[in-house]
């Protein structure tokens, strides 16, 4: 079930550049768990405060939730370094800057007018697989999962708690550009990590956690509750058998605009 609630904008921070990266004002929700009770981890979610380690966390006199969001892509990620689209993403953007710039500088307008300069392309490598993005997801969601204890020990110092329980949700962000895609008669369909077998079984073991986030390519913010995966069980995939393609040149390009000096 997909439903849509409508938002008033708030104070940005890690929380809003969700909701700014997967919403225009409106933020579609499915759920995985009763309604209800996806709804309220949603508005806690959206009426959270930013911090760092947890990224986000909402406090009343019975509850303290914490909300930690992480990134997964399918390329080679290198120590030290993190993802390598990333790295070529960033070498990319660059480039198209200076070439835009170049552009602008040679070019033979008319320098009193706004003018368009022509155009300009870059190409960065994804580099992804499927393997990258598995060993990807065990590795970061290991690394968060391992620092719950210290989030509330946290907690606890900053906010001065005492008696309120704690309620874990892990917001989870596949950033691999386009998705994956699996081939199913010859189509192609979104790859969604929530159906993956393996990332069900992580999280069927992940006993600390009560709700998980998944950010997808649709735009869709999906909730499950930890223990309620009745819902996911007749789409699970086998992942090491499924065949998955990637885009992996990614293409930018620039229009340069030459706009004059006011006087």
């Amino acid at each position: 079930m997909t439903k849509s609630w409508y938002i008033h904008s708030v104070d940005k921070n890690e929380k809003e550049n969700i909701l700014q990266n997967y919403t225009n004002g409106r933020v579609p929700l499915r759920f995985f768990c009763n309604k209800k009770s996806g709804e309220n981890v949603f508005f806690k979610f959206y009426y959270s405060t930013n911090y760092e380690r947890p990224d986000m966390y909402y406090v009343n006199n019975k509850c303290c939730y914490i909300f930690e969001h992480f990134e997964i892509d399918a390329s080679l990620y290198k120590k030290k370094k993190g993802s390598s689209y990333k790295m070529n993403a960033n070498f990319a953007e660059k480039k198209l800057e200076v070439l835009s710039n170049n552009i602008i500088q040679n070019s033979k307008i008319d320098k009193d007018k706004v003018n368009s300069c022509g155009s300009c392309c870059v190409t960065a490598n994804q580099e992804a697989k499927k393997d990258y993005l598995k060993s990807n997801f065990i590795r970061i969601f290991d690394d968060h999962y391992k620092n719950i204890q210290f989030y509330k020990d946290n907690l606890k110092t900053h906010l001065n708690l005492k008696n309120q329980k704690f309620k874990i949700i892990f917001i989870i962000e596949d950033t691999t550009e386009f998705g994956g895609f699996l081939l199913k008669n010859g189509k192609p369909e979104d790859l969604k990590l929530f159906y993956c077998d393996f990332v069900v079984d992580i999280l069927k073991s992940a006993r600390d956690i009560d709700y998980f986030i998944f950010l997808d390519s649709e735009k869709v913010l999906n909730i499950i509750k930890n223990g309620k995966f009745a819902k996911l069980e007749k789409h699970i995939l086998n992942f090491d058998k499924e065949k998955i393609e990637f885009i992996n040149q990614v293409i930018s390009t620039s229009t340069p605009i030459f706009l004059p000096k006011q006087n």
